[in-house]
């Protein structure tokens, strides 16, 4: 019996003032140019443009290492800034789905539609995104677990899909 749980699990719309700041906080000039981290892989559709893609824990906002490397329990959280979602009077409808499997393909956890109760949002705060998660047990171990999330403008032909290898120890 493979038993690997994952809580926590969801999607964050936030206003871009907090973001901003806490990316303030942590960035020192001249380190890191590059702000699509954690060899994070980016597919965007209908005029979006990813910004920033990276890693950070939820606890302290700290960053993950470039392996991914996290344990039990510390939950985890992918935060993307996407510019471009069109709506109409600068508000935007959106939807996000989260897939987790393990480096043998078994599907672990498929959140869909984790927005549809939503209603519509400004285009500026749907600028930050952000999928949380938390890996709270093991009993047996993976080469990395596939993370997966795609959110969508319900309204318009744009989805930005974002995914990434993570590694327990």
């Amino acid at each position: 019996m493979l038993l690997v749980l994952f809580s926590a699990c969801e999607v964050k719309v936030s206003t871009g003032d907090d973001e901003k700041e806490k990316n303030k906080k942590t960035e020192k000039p001249g380190r890191n140019k590059n702000k699509i981290r954690n060899g994070i892989e980016i597919e965007t559709i209908g005029g979006l443009k990813v910004d920033q893609a990276f890693l950070t824990y939820q606890d302290d906002g700290s960053f993950l290492d470039e392996e991914n490397v996290t344990t039990i329990n510390k939950p985890v959280k992918l935060n993307l800034v996407i510019k471009g979602w069109k709506g109409d009077d600068a508000q935007v409808s959106l939807d996000a789905e989260q897939k987790i499997t393990t480096s043998e393909g078994d599907l672990l956890m498929h959140k869909k539609n984790m927005l549809k109760d939503m209603k519509s949002i400004s285009s500026k705060d749907a600028e930050y995104l952000s999928f949380e998660f938390v890996i709270t047990k093991l009993n047996k171990i993976f080469d990395y677990f596939l993370v997966e999330a795609h959110a969508w403008n319900t309204e318009y032909d744009q989805s930005v899909k974002a995914s990434f290898k993570i590694h327990v120890e």
